[in-house]
């Protein structure tokens, strides 16, 4: 069986965690916000970390969730063939 999104994580895995590591140090050290500009006037925009960094690395949180959902039936009941996940 295959897992796609899992498989786009590992190759991105280190920097997605030097990323969040940023992000995190960012919001939690500095106190500081990511905003967008909306009409002349800047407006934070309330993200998690993991949403930021899956749009960015483009990783789609259903699919790993049900990924993650199938690994798991999958080593619950060894001799299942395949395990549907969303398409």
């Amino acid at each position: 069986m295959q897992f796609p999104e899992h498989d786009k994580l590992g190759k991105v895995r280190d920097r997605s965690q030097a990323t969040g590591a940023f992000l995190e140090w960012m919001r939690e050290e500095k106190g500081w916000v990511i905003a967008k500009l909306f009409d002349d006037e800047y407006l934070p925009i309330h993200l998690t970390t993991e949403r930021i960094l899956g749009e960015y690395f483009g990783i789609d949180p259903v699919r790993l969730e049900a990924e993650k959902r199938a690994m798991l039936a999958l080593i619950r009941d060894p001799s299942m063939k395949s395990v549907d996940t969303v398409e």
